[in-house]
């Protein structure tokens, strides 16, 4: 929801406060930048809810349960700690 929220404030902040752009030349710019956190929004919306409403409700042994979680905490810190850095030898 947050990260909803701030696509709209940037979508707002260019019509209150467009700078030297005319508003509409704001705004598109805006958009466009504030479109890839409207789908990453919707799709972190979208496995969140799928998650509550499968595997929540799967009747599964709570160490079962518990184990997939910390495996996926465990994927989700290795995610943020290698994103974007290279892998290999430096050309």
């Amino acid at each position: 929801m947050i990260v909803s929220g701030m696509a709209g404030m940037r979508l707002g902040l260019a019509i209150v406060r467009p700078g030297r752009l005319p508003r509409s030349k704001a705004l598109t710019e805006a958009a466009k930048q504030a479109l890839p956190l409207i789908y990453g929004a919707a799709l972190m919306t979208t496995f969140a809810a799928s998650i509550e409403g499968f595997w929540s409700a799967l009747v599964l042994p709570s160490a079962v349960k518990y184990t997939v979680g910390v495996i996926g905490w465990a994927l989700f810190i290795l995610y943020f700690f290698l994103a974007g850095r290279k892998v290999g030898r430096a050309a």
